[in-house]
């Protein structure tokens, strides 16, 4: 839980907490492979997100701003 929710904050980890209790209840109507979704969804946010849940989707909206914000200013000039 504090991996996938960062090591370095105490946000993170509650978020991967919650991320990792929750996340077996909503793949529980595909019972044959719910194992295997979790494992594949776990490795896939240690993957893309390796500072942690909780910091690497607040990194993923500062960059989404950020572009959002550069692409009106183009557009003015």
């Amino acid at each position: 839980m504090v991996v996938v929710g960062g090591l370095g904050s105490l946000w993170g980890s509650l978020a991967g907490a919650a991320f990792v209790t929750i996340l077996p209840h909503l793949l529980g109507s595909l019972e044959d492979y719910k194992d295997i979704l979790y494992g594949l969804i776990v490795v896939v946010v240690l993957l893309v997100l390796p500072r942690g849940l909780l910091v690497g989707l607040v990194d993923l909206a500062k960059t989404h701003l950020a572009r959002r914000g550069s692409a009106a200013t183009t557009r003015a000039v």
